[in-house]
């Protein structure tokens, strides 16, 4: 049986690389909660996205390799465990409808494209009114896109008026509103939220859906 097909099976109803991808950020955010303040600090400076330092590296002020690897480890790494949690719930909802119709070696892929794509948006549109973002942590671009491709990849559980459909479009609204309130500064620095990320990963994983789309 390849691994596709085993992916059409689940352990609780949540797909096999889903738990994979999500057991990996458990892990990650237990060892960060065991660190003092200064090594994870110094952790969250290697491993999390910085635009500042992706631009400082094109720019060939600096060394490109550090700059370049946190486009994947970003998206393990979680600001708290209510982050580390919001997380997992969408990518056990739509992470495992995209694993069921397109199979899980498309899932990892296209969770990684997509936060590429929304890491690489926070990077090149890196300002709201308020502060720059430093670091950029978080999961969210490659689970917006994987919500993208569910919306495009033709699966049957997004069919018109489902509950996972309408679920969906209430949180493409929801972060659409809080996207406009993040640029528009109204919060200042109470609301730093990756909208780019949210954005681009989407954006990117509408693309890729319909694609990939099938029956």
């Amino acid at each position: 049986m390849t691994w596709d097909r085993q992916a059409q099976h689940s352990v609780s109803g949540v797909g096999k690389a889903c738990l994979i991808l999500g057991g990996i950020m458990l892990l990650i955010q237990i060892y960060v909660s065991r660190l003092d303040i200064y090594d994870e600090a110094l952790f969250f400076r290697h491993f999390a996205l910085s635009p500042t330092r992706v631009l400082t590296a094109l720019a060939g002020e600096s060394s490109l390799g550090p700059a370049l690897w946190p486009f994947g480890t970003s998206l393990f790494l979680h600001g708290d465990w209510l982050h580390l949690a919001n997380n997992l719930l969408f990518m056990a909802i739509f992470g495992t409808l995209v694993e069921r119709h397109l199979g899980a070696r498309w899932l990892v892929v296209l969770f990684f494209l997509c936060g590429f794509a929304g890491s690489l948006l926070q990077v090149f549109l890196p300002f709201d009114f308020g502060p720059p973002t430093e670091l950029v942590v978080g999961a969210s671009g490659g689970l917006f896109g994987l919500m993208g491709v569910a919306l495009t990849c033709g699966a049957p559980a997004m069919r018109q008026g489902s509950p996972q459909r309408r679920l969906l479009i209430a949180l493409i609204v929801i972060n659409a509103v809080i996207g406009l309130v993040a640029f528009s500064g109204v919060m200042g620095s109470l609301l730093l939220i990756g909208w780019q990320s949210h954005l681009g990963g989407f954006l990117a994983g509408l693309l890729f859906g319909r694609a990939l789309s099938r029956p």
